[in-house]
């Protein structure tokens, strides 16, 4: 041994040197064969095959990142259906992180159920600070609690009767907008009516500002109907795409600061800033004049208070005022919430209806029985719709808005489900989107588009267990607005489809698809890079009245 350690000496510098390095390596290799450097060695759970010596499954999850739905779901069905898988990653940014996959309900329960024992954790934090701060999608413990307890103020029965007026009011100009497009024969793309439709309503409820999308004028050009761009929307998108990206990027930082991302996500934040800072200035004023919140939720001018009112008048986690920062994390939150996913539901409807038009014959025939000829559609009438609200669900449960949440774990415990013990550190991870469409929690017909499935023999519709359903969450951090995103979409479809048939055009474009194949059936990752299951690319539809 002496011998040899001489002779190595004796080499050239940069040749040692370089044995050196690989003598490292290989034993590093040795120590992590099969996974992640620095993740602990566990029996008790099978690694996915895409883990990798030192690197773990860091290389498999950026190469498929435009599939990364289907990529899920063929891993959890090869692993076995409600069983527990490791992907383990090692990230030079974060570290390594052994990341725990689940589909079984109990478990899923087990984690949804503690949201002080799984939490959002510092790894996401950091992902989206610069999107969404510490606003009530980010934050854990109490500051999440006193935000999640001041926006409940808003989310009552009474107020879903004032808000089915401004539902009806965006979906008058959106309903002009496809009369317009069909006049001229020209396609449109919904999801980009719907977003606006939604960042408005949804920024006088959580604001009380309108950002003034859907009422610009649209025009043709080139066969398609458009409206003008929208400052606040496009940095907003900009943002919220670049950030749902960065888990599955190494260099990620360094990455956008040489491509000029980061640079443009300052520019973005600016834009967005400066919108909330000119709400939040102007109700100020209006509170500096006296101007107060009744019992009755309106304001001493006879408006209906919104979210950011009660915020605004409300002490903070640690007792304190919130700042005008605070305030603008809640405003970016709120809009997530409110704005996205029930727009993007709803593309994802009209998406499903071009491809099953025997349930939308029966969404037809519903909204005629209930509503008549020319019946206004009121709240009650709404509520009476629930051929719609299950096809509304049966459209979340195979396009769940947020396919993936990943808790952290802060104390060991076992998982109820599989007995699976998880410990601190170690990050959880499960998809409604993959839950959706498994046999073992579905039944055999589970990837079909089925809303029957949602109504009981008297036609009722079932509520089912959320743990199993988890597309709005479930457990202490259910999503507060489940019931108003509802009641928003069935008043948009009942709209849109009492009037109009929509046909879906231009899905052979290859730029739509993560994986574009020649047959339909193979393509794969209809979907964007973000945060919510947004459609990738436009979705264009052509406008047919109903005869």
């Amino acid at each position: 041994m002496a011998a040899l350690f001489e002779s190595l000496l004796a080499l050239p510098w940069p040749v040692t040197a370089i044995l050196a390095a690989l003598f490292f390596v290989a034993t590093l290799i040795l120590l992590y064969p099969d996974r992640a450097y620095g993740t602990r060695s566990r029996s008790d759970i099978p690694l996915a095959q895409e883990n990798k010596p030192l690197i773990g499954a860091m290389a498999a999850m950026a190469q498929g990142i435009d599939f990364r739905l289907e990529r899920l779901l063929e891993q959890v069905r090869r692993q076995g259906e409600g069983k527990p898988y490791r992907m383990t990653l090692y990230n030079p940014m974060f570290g390594p992180m052994d990341m725990i996959v689940i589909s079984d309900v109990q478990d899923v329960e087990t984690v949804l159920r503690d949201p002080y024992t799984f939490v959002k954790g510092g790894l996401l934090t950091s992902l989206l600070t610069d999107f969404l701060g510490q606003g009530i999608f980010t934050s854990d413990g109490e500051r999440w609690h006193a935000q999640r307890k001041t926006a409940s103020h808003v989310f009552n029965v009474k107020n879903f009767r004032n808000f089915n007026g401004d539902f009806l009011h965006e979906v008058g100009y959106l309903i002009k907008h496809l009369e317009a497009a069909r006049d001229a024969g020209a396609v449109v793309d919904l999801q980009d009516l719907l977003l606006r439709c939604t960042l408005d309503s949804f920024g006088r409820l959580a604001m009380g500002s309108d950002f003034g999308c859907i009422t610009q004028p649209g025009s043709v050009k080139e066969g398609r109907y458009a409206l003008p761009t929208v400052e606040f929307m496009e940095a907003f998108d900009y943002v919220n795409g670049t950030v749902a990206v960065r888990a599955m990027q190494p260099f990620w930082q360094l990455q956008e600061r040489l491509n000029g991302t980061t640079n443009k996500i300052k520019a973005c934040q600016k834009i967005m800033s400066e919108f909330a800072d000119k709400v939040i200035t102007d109700k100020r004023r209006k509170m500096e004049k006296g101007e107060t919140i009744g019992e009755d939720g309106k304001s001493t001018d006879g408006r209906h208070a919104d979210m950011l009112d009660y915020f605004m008048r409300t002490t903070n986690f640690d007792g304190g005022v919130p700042d005008d920062h605070e305030l603008r994390d809640v405003c970016m939150n709120l809009i997530i919430a409110g704005r996205d996913t029930t727009a993007q539901t709803l593309t994802w409807v009209f998406y499903m209806l071009s491809s099953h038009p025997e349930v939308e014959a029966k969404c037809r025939e519903e909204i005629n029985r209930v509503f008549g000829k020319d019946g206004q559609p009121t709240y009650e009438k709404i509520k009476e719709l629930k051929y719609l609200t299950a096809t509304f669900n049966e459209t979340l449960r195979l396009h769940a808005n947020v396919p993936f949440n990943t808790p952290t774990c802060t104390k060991q415990t076992t998982l109820a489900g599989t007995g699976t013990t998880v410990y601190p550190g170690d990050i959880i991870q499960y998809s409604p989107w993959v839950m959706g469409r498994l046999q073992s929690i579905w039944g055999p017909d589970a990837e079909e588009f089925r809303p029957e499935r949602w109504l009981d023999d008297g036609g009722s519709v079932k509520k089912e267990n959320t743990f199993k359903w988890p597309v709005f969450k479930a457990g202490p951090r259910i999503c507060l607005g489940m019931n108003m995103a509802t009641q928003e979409a069935v008043t948009f479809m009942a709209q849109i489809l009492r009037t109009y048939r929509l046909e879906l055009v231009n899905e052979d474009d290859p730029s739509k698809w993560g994986k574009y194949d020649v047959d339909p059936a193979k393509r794969q990752g209809r979907y964007s890079s973000a945060l919510t299951l947004g459609l990738k690319g436009t979705v264009d539809f052509k406008v047919h009245l109903v005869q």
